[in-house]
């Protein structure tokens, strides 16, 4: 898995990856067009992203087919992006090649450039597609936290595509030679890349920090932690007019006319009928509905009431759609594996005799390396079955018919004594290649095993 994915198999698998590496990049590339200034026609444009991202990873996944074809494909993909990046400059008419205004299309032209080549090259192994995973959710949620483009849809696509690259890439690694047996598992890449990114995300904010900020010197707010209170003194000075100070401060009066009594702010009566409004608080901000298509790429303001409404609906029978999702659920995750497991042993099958006890033995130790027990170079067969065969007994048998030291025998005597083994031989070793995920899923225990069940 650590190699390169084995274009000489099934055609197919590029199909795949084309697919995914152009569903990949256009939704990296769109997201990341949110942090410049261009025009919503381009930015908004999905069949113009996944177009040009389709021609972009057609050029470069050509290089990795066809050793000849690599440095002229390589080549071609960097003038075309050059020479992209050059016109998009001389049309835009702007004294400031670079300047970032919607008239410009160098932006445009460089993201989709630049984030094509790094899906394309991050895309290439097993750990490069666990970075491409955590680089590209760093750098959507990094547009969205910046900017007001809330590319949420896109993100979602990237998040599952990259998701999809990286069991593309184990189950590339499942199919691989045995040369491919001694790279390290899923876990431990997984462990690597999960240091490693915070690592790298946090030394590159401290450079962010002390290179371009600190000497820049912005300026910052004054905190005053401290409050103080004063209180005037008050002297009451008695003149030749006192008021009660029982009485009503605010009384006013109003002569209106003769032969009306005066009239004060007492005598007024209150108005029952006079409809009363709330003063507004101060510095009170309209609530904004950030689910709205005016702040995301796709209007989910209404998303969570009508999920409620059919939640809540009783003409619904969810009591007999939600087994019937987690069955299908089950289905999925268990009956491919036994397909491909069933179309694995039908290939193995269709090989001449002297054929079938190497890919079997090939298919064994791609297996005991998932389980931490790969085969060092130099050691032969023989020696192998010698040194693990107290850790393989428990997955494979010992020292017995249909064991695999009974296949590590034949194995030898096929590739060396070119003597092919008997039908009784091989429907033993059939038999041993179904026992052993009934061997592993007893030593491994169901919980384990559903965790190692998708790359055994």
């Amino acid at each position: 898995m650590g190699r390169d994915m084995t274009y000489t198999g099934s055609r197919g698998l590029r199909v795949l990856e084309l697919l995914l590496c152009t569903v990949a990049a256009a939704a990296l590339s769109l997201t990341a067009l949110g942090g410049f200034n261009v025009s919503d026609q381009v930015h908004g444009n999905v069949l113009l992203g996944v177009g040009v991202s389709l021609v972009c990873q057609a050029i470069l996944l050509a290089s990795a087919i066809s050793p000849r074809a690599k440095v002229p494909c390589l080549a071609g993909y960097a003038v075309l992006a050059v020479v992209a990046c050059v016109v998009a400059v001389a049309v835009s008419g702007q004294p400031n090649p670079v300047a970032d205004v919607p008239q410009n299309g160098f932006a445009t032209v460089a993201v989709f450039a630049l984030v094509n080549a790094a899906v394309f090259l991050l895309s290439r192994k097993h750990v490069g597609c666990l970075v491409l995973l955590g680089a590209g959710a760093f750098l959507c949620g990094f547009i969205q936290f910046l900017y007001t483009w809330n590319m949420l849809l896109t993100t979602l696509v990237f998040l599952l595509d990259a998701l999809a690259l990286v069991a593309l890439r184990a189950y590339a690694g499942t199919v691989a030679d045995a040369g491919a047996v001694d790279a390290p598992p899923l876990p431990k890449k997984a462990a690597l890349v999960g240091v490693g990114l915070p690592l790298v995300a946090v030394l590159g904010g401290l450079a962010v920090v002390i290179v371009l900020i600190m000497p820049l010197n912005p300026p910052h707010a004054e905190l005053r932690l401290i409050n103080e209170y004063v209180s005037y003194q008050e002297d009451r000075i008695k003149t030749a007019v006192e008021i009660d100070p029982s009485a009503d401060r605010t009384m006013t009066s109003s002569v209106v006319g003769e032969t009306l009594p005066p009239r004060t702010t007492t005598d007024k009566k209150e108005d029952t009928s006079a409809t009363t409004s709330a003063a507004p608080e101060p510095n009170q901000q309209p609530k904004k509905d950030y689910l709205s298509g005016d702040y995301s790429d796709v209007d989910m303001s209404g998303a969570v009431s009508d999920a409620a409404a059919i939640a809540l609906n009783p003409s619904i029978p969810w009591h007999l759609i939600l087994p019937a999702l987690l069955a299908a659920l089950i289905l999925l995750l268990t009956v491919p594996r036994y397909v491909v497991r069933a179309l694995r042993l039908k290939r193995i099958k269709e090989l001449p005799p002297l054929e079938q006890p190497r890919r079997l033995y090939e298919f064994f130790l791609s297996r005991f390396a998932k389980l931490g027990m790969a085969k060092p170079e130099g050691v032969s067969p023989v020696e192998y079955a010698n040194i693990n065969r107290e850790r393989i007994e428990p997955f494979a048998g010992a020292q017995d018919e249909c064991s695999f030291d009974h296949l590590t025998a034949l194995f030898v005597r096929s590739a060396y004594a070119n003597q092919p083994p008997t039908a009784q031989e091989l429907e033993c070793l059939y038999w041993l290649y179904g026992d052993f995920y009934r061997r592993a899923r007893k030593k491994l225990g169901l919980f384990k095993y559903l965790f190692k069940y998708i790359t055994l």
